[in-house]
């Protein structure tokens, strides 16, 4: 699962080599970085292939200029040098990428993954999945923990992945400000009012909504603004 965000380095977009890159290369780096998986690695041959006016003169381009990687010839596997610089995961870790083996065949790459902090899927999120002890010496998960162990109940990474990312950054965003306890039915509900209106509008558009309240620090999701809004 492909994460919404991503960092874009200035200094190289705004370097004199990205400039004589063709308008091409350009668009299709920047497409690149937006499709990259955790460890920095995007199909470019699917990029390619799904933009009907992109080459692969221009992945060449970017080749031959090192903004990236080829680490596997079938498909067009790239990974995106310096991405690890500008795209940290030094909380949660890294979620493994499908194409590790290719990572740790290449010389280049395999010595930048070695210094990625990787996810422990098996554990959820190492270092991070403990709030504390209830008094009896059990184990108490966090929010963000608890809506995980939820959404693989419902299947939401199935069928809406992109909305299963967006709501576990808020419930990190409530953890990391105190601001509610999420209970088992409480993240039921809320998965179960997203779900409704992905089905009703799109998840582009529930996602964003969601987005917009952690950036804009609301203390709780008001779906009547969304359901009011004109600009879904």
């Amino acid at each position: 699962m492909l994460a919404k965000k991503r960092m874009i380095d200035c200094t190289t977009v705004a370097s004199s080599d990205f400039d004589d890159l063709s308008f091409m290369a350009q668009a299709l780096y920047c497409r690149l970085v937006a499709d990259t998986d955790d460890m920095g690695v995007a199909e470019a041959g699917a990029v390619i292939r799904n933009a009907s006016r992109m080459r692969n003169t221009a992945l060449k381009e970017l080749v031959d200029n090192g903004l990236v990687t080829l680490i596997r010839d079938k498909g067009k596997i790239v990974y995106i040098n310096g991405f690890h610089e500008n795209n940290t995961f030094t909380r949660y870790g890294a979620r493994k990428s499908r194409y590790m083996t290719e990572l740790q065949h290449n010389g280049y790459t395999k010595n930048v993954i070695n210094t990625v902090k990787i996810r422990d899927e098996s554990n959820h999120m190492v270092g991070d999945d403990i709030s504390g002890t209830n008094g009896q010496g059990d184990t108490v998960m966090c929010n963000a923990d608890k809506y995980l162990a939820v959404i693989e109940d419902m299947g939401l990474r199935q069928t809406y992945p992109n909305l299963a990312e967006s709501l576990h950054e808020w419930y990190q965003y409530t953890d990391e400000g105190n601001i509610s306890k999420a209970t088992d039915v409480s993240i039921h509900k809320l998965i179960e009012q997203a779900t409704k209106r992905c089905d009703n509008t799109s998840e582009e558009d529930v996602c964003n909504y969601i987005d917009k309240a952690v950036a804009n620090a609301y203390k709780s999701i008001n779906w009547s603004w969304f359901d009011d809004s004109p600009f879904k």
